[in-house]
């Protein structure tokens, strides 16, 4: 399995960096960092380096073949340096936690140490090429930059993995087999754990003589703008501003008033909207542990912490038994599961399943899927016990398939409105047709139905435009946007004292919006009002924060 996830995440990373060379390479950034496959950095960073430590385990290995250790390394070191196209800070921090810990648990530390080595190297050579990306300011130098980086880093896989098959037939021909001498690697741990320890007390040494620039660094994170991160060349090193800190302080508050139950999933917008001291309008507060108390509250955080605990149990019953191979392998699963949890701490990764799936299998991998002599014992079962299980069995599949069908509205809802927005330049009443069906299928969405009114004025059926986001603003009655449209109706309309009271209800949504604002000034001068344009400056205000870069 570790072999699998790292070469299949090797292929993507190899596909990524060719898609850009051969088509259009700015497609793939977003301010100059690479966001392609996932379509955001900073999950595109996790999904690369959470095949990093499956890849340098399988490299260190020798029940694979050298030319597959080889090939591993190489893969290693081109998914490491692809990670460095997205200047994931978040990424960055997951992977320095997670070399701690993989050197700590794998018993085979010291060739994790060289593997290491070799790939921080490597990546310390292209480091200048990999990072100047972000600073291309046009379509054509940022496609150039994009070439030398591919070229680098496809130089350096082939120099690590000719490094790996060095390596491989090197210790091959040394240790014919047989392990290290217990005797040498008593003195290498002792080593290491006196390094170690020095390196803990020089850390905080330095901390304690440099607390003005932590306070200085603790003040950026809290009150700084988050257009400082994109000042400098890159963001390694830049300011640590980045609205997480309002994010987390919203949270709390939230988890502070519905401290049992939370406030539900994916239900962190609208009191954000509401409590903000950013321009920022996240969906989700970037954080998995403060998603999970402010979302699901404190029963849905024992749950989450349960399945923790289990997971540390099967990884400890593992490492007593003292399988060599076994604890390795769960050991590099382990960290690259670590990685993402990590990771997610400070940034959405739940939300792209591809990502989260790759670190629930390798969370799964760690807590020992492997047979243990245990299992092969089978003993006669009690008859009630049996039906017992089959019963549950049955219940299970049954709420299984119930659960699975309640699926299928929504996802016919998905289909629908997909298809209403397509054939919406070529076909608008088709469109308005289509979109129907969407929110008959979806009751609890009102997406289909802000759709259908913003087609109904397009058409001038505004009977139509009102019902429809009536209706919208029915079903999300905390939805800014719904009260926003149906406002921007009335006010067209010359319905003033109804635009004012929807306008009103948007603007306490959504305080900090200013597009709001102005509207709601001009309907209060009796002014006209344009839809389209104040639509217009919300959709810049969009376009500035998610353009493809050049």
């Amino acid at each position: 399995m570790l072999a699998v996830i790292a070469t299949g995440v090797a292929v993507v990373a190899c596909a990524t960096l060719l898609v850009g060379v051969r088509g259009d390479a700015s497609s793939l950034y977003i301010g100059g960092r690479l966001s392609e496959p996932t379509g955001y950095a900073n999950t595109t960073a996790a999904l690369f380096l959470i095949g990093f430590w499956p890849a340098v385990h399988v490299s260190l290995q020798r029940g694979f073949a050298w030319p597959a250790r080889a090939f591993a390394l190489g893969a290693a070191c081109l998914v490491l340096q692809v990670a460095i196209l997205t200047q994931s800070r978040g990424g960055a921090i997951a992977l320095a936690l997670t070399v701690v810990a993989f050197v700590a648990l794998t018993p085979q530390r010291f060739g994790a140490l060289g593997a290491l080595a070799v790939l921080g190297g490597l990546s310390a050579i292209n480091w200048e090429t990999l990072t100047a990306i972000r600073v291309a300011g046009s379509s054509e130098s940022l496609a150039t930059a994009h070439e030398a980086a591919t070229t680098q880093i496809a130089l350096g896989s082939v120099g690590a993995a000719a490094i790996g098959a060095i390596a491989a037939l090197t210790v091959r021909r040394l240790w014919s087999g047989a392990e290290a001498p217990q005797a040498l690697m008593r003195v290498c741990n002792l080593a290491l754990a006196v390094l170690a320890a020095g390196a803990v007390l020089l850390t905080g040494a330095l901390a304690a003589s440099n607390r003005d620039w932590i306070d200085a660094r603790w003040q950026d994170f809290k009150s700084g703008a988050y257009e400082q991160v994109d000042a400098g060349t890159t963001r390694f090193g830049a300011s640590l501003a980045s609205g997480r800190y309002d994010y987390y302080r919203v949270s709390l508050i939230e988890f502070r008033e519905h401290p049992l139950l939370g406030i539900g999933a994916d239900n962190f917008s609208v009191p954000y909207l509401e409590q903000r001291r950013t321009s920022e309008a996240p969906s989700d507060p970037h954080g998995l542990a403060l998603r999970i108390l402010s979302q699901l509250g404190l029963v849905g955080s024992m749950l989450f912490a349960v399945l923790l605990a289990a997971v540390a149990r099967s990884f400890i019953a593992l490492r007593r038994r003292r399988n060599r191979d076994d604890n390795a392998a769960a050991a590099a699963a382990l960290a690259g599961a670590l990685l993402w949890f990590v990771h997610a701490l400070g940034d959405w990764l739940w939300a792209v399943p591809t990502v989260s799936m790759l670190g629930f299998v390798l969370l799964a991998v760690t807590a020992n899927p492997m047979t243990s002599p245990e299992s092969t014992d089978r003993r006669p079962e009690n008859v009630n016990g049996a039906r017992l299980r089959r019963g549950t069995r049955v219940v299970v599949v049954i709420a299984g398939a119930v659960a699975a069908l309640s699926l299928i509205p929504p996802w016919l809802s998905a289909k629908y409105e997909q298809s209403g927005r397509e054939a919406l330049s070529s076909d608008p009443v088709a469109a308005y047709a289509t979109l129907g069906r969407a929110a008959d299928l979806n009751p609890l969405s009102a997406d289909s139905l802000l759709a259908r009114g913003l087609i109904a004025r397009e058409l001038d059926r505004i009977a139509l435009a009102r019902t429809a986001l009536t209706e919208a603003v029915s079903r999300e009655p905390d939805n800014w946007f719904a009260s926003f449209e149906l406002g921007l109706l009335d006010a067209e309309g010359g319905r003033r004292s109804s635009a004012l009271r929807h306008l009103s209800t948007a603007q306490r949504l959504n305080p900090r919006q200013p597009v709001i604002a102005g509207v709601r000034r001009e309907v209060r001068r009796g002014r006209r009002i344009d839809a389209v344009e104040a639509e217009r400056q919300l959709y810049d205000e969009i376009e500035i924060s998610v353009a493809p870069t050049g």
